[in-house]
C-alpha cells in the first residue's frame, strides 16, 4: 500500500508540473494547463480509490501545480485559490465516494437477499408441494381403506359365515370397481367441472338401471356458474352421489329414479328421487350408514344433506351446495 501511495503521489506531482513546460508569459496558456490539471484532480477524486491513494494523488497535484504558478508563471494569488479548490473537491469527492459505495453496498445486498428469498421461496414451493402430495395420498389412501377395506372384509365376513352368496359376492366386487373408477375420475382436469362431472358419474351409474329394475333418468340444468373442483372435492361429490343413487336403484318397489339440479338462490341442489315405498325418516338417518357416509362428505364440502320421505310413498334425497365449497382442495 505504501508503494502505490508513494507512485500516485508521483505521478500526481509529475502532472501537476505542467504549467513549467510552457511559456511563462503566456497567462491564457498558463491558466488553461491549470484547468488541465484540475479536470485531472477531479477525474481521481470522483474514481473509487482508497482514500490515501486520492490524498496522495490529489495533494502532489495541487502542491506541483501552486508551485508552478506561482514560481514559473509569476502568479502567487494562484496559490491559495488552488489549496482551497483542492480542500473544496478533496470534501465533496470523499463524500460523493462514500455515497457512491454505499450505494453499490446496498444494491449488492440487495442482490444477496432478493437471491436468498428465491432460494427460500423455491424452498418453501417445494415444501408445499410436497405435503400437498402427502396429503393427497394420505387421503387416497384412507378413501382405499374406508371404502374398498370395510366393504370387502364386511364381504368376506358374511361369506364365511354363508350369509353372502356367490351373486351378492358379485355385486360387492362390482361395487368395489365403482369405487375405484369414481376415485380415478375424480383426479381427471375434465372433472374440474361440475356438469362434467355428474356426466362422468352418469357413465358409470346408468349401466345399472338397463337391467331388470327402476330406470334412472337425468334432468341436469342451471350448473354454468358453478365454479371449479378440486379433486378431493370432486371425488367427495362422486362418493355421495353414488351411495345416494345406489340407495335409490335399491329401495323397495321403486320403479323410477330421478336425478336432477337446480338453483335455490345462491346454492345448487342435486336431487335424487324415487317413487318406492315410503319410510320413517327419524329411524332411517339414525340407523344407516350410507346415510351418515353421505352426511360426511357432504359437510366436508361445506353444503347440507336432506332426506324427504315423499307422501304417498318414495324419497328424496338433496345435497344442496354453495360456492365456493367449503371443503378440502
Amino acid at each position: 500500500m505504501m508503494v502505490w501511495t508513494l507512485t500516485s503521489a508521483a505521478a500526481g506531482a509529475t502532472s501537476g508540473l505542467l504549467p513549467w513546460f510552457l511559456p511563462a508569459d503566456n497567462i491564457a496558456l498558463q491558466l488553461s494547463s491549470a484547468t488541465v490539471v484540475s479536470i485531472l484532480m477531479i477525474a481521481f477524486v470522483v474514481s473509487r480509490s482508497n482514500r490515501w491513494l486520492i490524498y496522495a494523488t490529489v495533494g502532489a497535484y495541487a502542491l506541483s501545480l501552486s508551485l508552478a504558478l506561482a514560481l514559473h508563471a509569476d502568479m502567487p494569488l494562484a496559490v491559495p485559490v488552488c489549496l482551497l479548490f483542492t480542500a473544496i473537491l478533496l470534501r465533496l469527492g470523499l463524500a460523493l465516494n462514500a455515497s457512491m459505495r454505499e450505494a453499490i453496498g446496498e444494491q449488492l445486498n440487495a442482490r444477496r437477499l432478493h437471491s436468498e428469498l428465491k432460494r427460500a421461496h423455491a424452498k418453501q414451493l417445494l415444501v408445499q408441494q410436497r405435503e400437498v402430495a402427502l396429503n393427497e395420498r394420505q387421503r387416497m389412501m384412507s378413501d382405499l381403506r374406508d371404502a374398498f377395506g370395510a366393504q370387502l372384509l364386511l364381504s368376506l365376513k358374511l361369506m364365511e359365515s354363508g350369509e353372502l352368496d356367490v351373486r351378492g359376492a358379485a355385486a360387492t366386487m362390482r361395487e368395489c370397481v365403482d369405487d375405484l373408477k369414481l376415485m380415478v375420475d375424480a383426479q381427471e382436469p375434465a372433472a374440474r367441472n361440475l356438469q362434467t362431472l355428474l356426466g362422468m358419474l352418469r357413465h358409470r351409474v346408468q349401466p345399472r338401471s338397463l337391467n331388470k329394475g327402476p330406470q334412472l333418468h337425468w334432468e341436469i340444468s342451471d350448473l354454468n356458474s358453478a365454479g371449479p373442483l378440486s379433486p378431493a372435492q370432486a371425488l367427495d361429490l362422486l362418493r355421495a352421489m353414488q351411495r345416494a343413487i345406489t340407495s335409490a336403484l335399491r329401495y323397495p318397489a321403486a320403479q323410477h329414479v330421478l336425478v336432477s339440479t337446480r338453483r335455490v338462490g345462491r346454492d345448487f341442489e342435486i336431487a335424487i328421487e324415487n317413487d318406492g315405498q315410503g319410510f320413517d325418516a327419524s329411524v332411517t338417518l339414525g340407523r344407516t350408514d350410507d346415510i351418515a357416509a353421505m352426511h360426511r362428505r357432504v359437510a366436508r364440502l361445506g353444503g347440507e344433506l336432506f332426506i324427504d320421505a315423499r307422501e304417498g310413498g318414495g324419497s328424496m334425497i338433496r345435497i344442496r351446495l354453495r360456492w365456493p365449497l367449503g371443503g378440502p382442495t
